[in-house]
């Protein structure tokens, strides 16, 4: 006879392989999430280096149901299963009841006149800003008092997970915090007056466009902390937020003693919210939140801009004129691979001749028709998908074969430049420089 508990352990292996079986009464089935890396690197001259790492998560979710009153906790019908997503991000936009979210923590000054216009300009500092959904999940309208609320428990949420000073943000009399009413204009509010609805980097350049007509932005928070520094507790966590973290892909060249050590650092956290699967008979897809929404469509944009000093062999100041490791630079030595959790892990060379640049085809599969994520301008492009195995190959490049300055990056064309001079409210005041360089 069969013990009891070999039955038990019999009866749980049927239960599980029916369960896998059938996808449509597993909990993850409900869930479709993938993950793509991109680096894009740019010669600014034979001294300096532009990169930009772009990891996108995307995440098809259903709408949580409200917890039972009669219940403290939610049950696991009502909870989500997260896969890729990462799970911290998920409940702070739940939490919250956020639709869109900006988090960027920058330091150094980007040098417009000889590096062009920036990839995702930032202020120095941190700043912060965010709608909130205009109707909570009875559907009724959310008061201003609400969303402050909401905006004290966001600000404390972040400065938790990333390690920094966030809270200061919700007290207005230690920071610039402030309830944006023409500046900005959302995501979403683009995408229903354009027909490409690509990342966050395609709408950021228009962000200020006719935001005379949009001045109903009542659920918009904003803040800014210019002195908040920037170090490496705050990229930790943010690392953490990769599925391979920092072990394989794009991640493993974060490292932390190089990434700080630069002219110019700026970290990014970008979280959208989009309705995708209304109940029938509600068409209304405007900013705020769907009380009758079944699905949602979360996207997770981690950006990361740096320019730092070409390495060099010697102790020399000129360009090497020998083939140096593109990984040296990161201060690491192993070849790179892709992340195993990845669909796509690009790195594309901007304004790289191809007499500086050599890509080993073992190691690498090129791409000819790629488009990077996000419109630069560019007289050469070369790009490829980072393999699965490890190679001992290297990608090599050669800083005396780059070009004194990249043919495609000009200065724009109006600058302003606004700095303090004197000291106290006495002898203090603000110094600015405008310059037209059009017609």
């Amino acid at each position: 006879m069969m013990p009891f508990s070999y039955c038990i352990l019999l009866c749980f292996l049927l239960w599980t392989s029916c369960t896998l079986c059938n996808p449509s009464t597993t909990p993850l089935s409900l869930h479709t999430d993938f993950f793509d890396e991109e680096l894009i690197v740019r010669a600014l001259n034979k001294n300096k280096l532009l990169s930009h790492f772009h990891f996108t998560n995307e995440w098809d979710a259903p709408a949580a149901p409200t917890p039972s009153s009669s219940s403290r906790f939610p049950s696991s019908s009502q909870q989500h299963h997260y896969a890729l997503f990462p799970k911290p991000i998920g409940h702070i936009m739940q939490q919250f009841d956020l639709e869109e979210m900006h988090l960027t923590f920058t330091q150094g000054r980007w040098r417009h006149e000889s590096w062009g216009e920036p990839i995702l300009p930032a202020p120095v500092g941190v700043e912060l800003y965010a709608w909130f959904s205009s109707n909570d999940k009875n559907n009724n309208s959310t008061s201003a008092s609400a969303v402050d609320k909401k905006w004290v428990g966001l600000t404390h949420a972040l400065s938790g997970l990333f390690c920094g000073s966030v809270q200061i943000l919700s007290n207005a009399q230690k920071s610039s915090s402030s309830r944006p009413a023409c500046s900005f204009t959302s995501r979403q509010q683009k995408d229903q007056s354009s027909s490409s609805s690509s990342s966050f980097f395609t709408h950021h350049h228009h962000l200020y466009d006719d935001f005379t007509s949009k001045c109903n932005n009542t659920m918009l928070r904003h803040g800014i902390l210019p002195r908040e520094g920037a170090c490496t507790e705050n990229m930790t966590p943010w690392t953490k937020l990769l599925p391979c973290r920092g072990e394989a892909g794009l991640g493993a060249l974060l490292n932390p003693l190089v990434m700080y050590d630069v002219y110019y650092h700026s970290m990014g956290t970008h979280v959208t919210r989009e309705c995708i699967a209304a109940a029938a008979g509600d068409s209304s897809r405007d900013h705020g939140h769907h009380a009758r929404c079944h699905r949602y469509k979360y996207r997770l944009e981690q950006t990361l801009t740096l320019v730092m000093d070409i390495k060099s062999s010697s102790s020399s100041t000129t360009p090497s004129s020998s083939p140096l490791h593109f990984v040296s630079h990161y201060g690491r030595t192993k070849p790179l691979i892709k992340c195993p959790l990845a669909r796509h892990s690009h790195v594309t060379f901007l304004d790289f001749p191809s007499s500086s640049l050599s890509i080993p085809s073992s190691s690498s599969s090129a791409i000819n028709d790629i488009t990077p994520s996000i419109a630069l301008p560019y007289t050469t492009l070369t790009a490829f998908e980072l393999p699965l195995a490890s190679s001992s190959e290297h990608i090599t490049f050669t800083p005396a074969h780059l070009p004194e300055r990249s043919p495609s990056q000009q200065p724009p064309s109006l600058l302003v430049h606004r700095h303090l001079t004197g000291y106290g409210e006495e002898r203090g005041g603000i110094s600015a420089r405008i310059i037209n360089r059009g017609n």
